[in-house]
């Protein structure tokens, strides 16, 4: 009875985190529904009390294993007071207020640091994602003080795992929409320049486009004598012309 209570809690703990109290009174209702003679309260309690503790302890040791024993040890590192990469990161915000260059640097670095754990490589396919979620809130709301005093060694690497997966799947996610989002405002910022540039080029022009006008209109009226095309181009050119090039352009010809 003992052996298939464990199995239900493991399967329980793997599908969803809960408190104890509601994993008490599941387990309780779980019992009765399988015809199973409840002991006395005080039985039942250190009973289920310690069916729990291990389901969970199973639970950790999985995530543990999923990662490895010897890459768990490197986690105590982020522990250590020289390394401040463990309480950077649970002070990330969720989104910069201004996406820059300097901030998706370092968005980068905290990513790369995170890749070489090989982090987002381990399996934990078996475990619901929002157990996952569970444990990784949990690293984010410990500081390096409470995550020392976790007497089980199991369940400080487990928070921690899950955390940095966690972290680095949110920051890559973050990496590419703040890529998008800056890419977006360059081309903006590149449209907008370049119709204040075009703008320019029209009011420098307007006059010029206005005198042409005026010798078109009187080279095609009617009244005045036939022009040939090549005189036509000359004074054309002629008319766009300021004073200096036109006594230049008179010596040409």
């Amino acid at each position: 009875e003992q052996e298939v209570l464990k199995i239900w809690l493991i399967s329980r703990t793997y599908a969803h985190i809960h408190d104890r109290k509601i994993l008490t009174a599941q387990a309780k209702d779980h019992l009765k529904s399988s015809k199973i003679v409840l002991p006395t309260p005080i039985q039942l309690g250190r009973f289920l009390a310690k069916a729990i503790k291990e389901a969970l302890e199973d639970l950790y040791t999985h995530i543990v294993h999923a990662f490895s024993e010897e890459k768990c040890k490197k986690l105590d590192l982020f522990l250590e007071p020289k390394n401040t990469l463990y309480t950077h990161l649970t002070e990330l915000k969720d989104y910069p207020a201004n996406p820059n260059a300097q901030e998706l640097c370092t968005y980068l670095d905290y990513f790369e640091q995170l890749e070489k754990l090989a982090i987002l490589d381990i399996d934990l396919s078996k475990i619901h994602k929002d157990v996952i979620t569970y444990l990784a809130q949990m690293g984010r709301y410990y500081n390096v003080s409470d995550l020392k005093q976790i007497s089980s060694e199991r369940k400080r690497y487990a928070i921690l795992i899950c955390f940095f997966y966690e972290t680095a799947k949110n920051i890559l996610d973050l990496l590419v929409k703040m890529h998008g989002e800056m890419l977006t405002t360059i081309q903006r910022k590149a449209r907008h320049e370049t119709n204040e540039e075009r703008l320019k080029l029209s009011v420098k022009a307007k006059g010029k486009l206005k005198e042409a006008s005026h010798f078109i209109r009187a080279a095609l009226d009617t009244q005045n004598q036939e022009v040939k095309l090549v005189d036509f181009i000359k004074r054309f050119d002629c008319s766009l012309q300021t004073p200096q090039q036109n006594m230049k352009s008179s010596t040409l010809y």
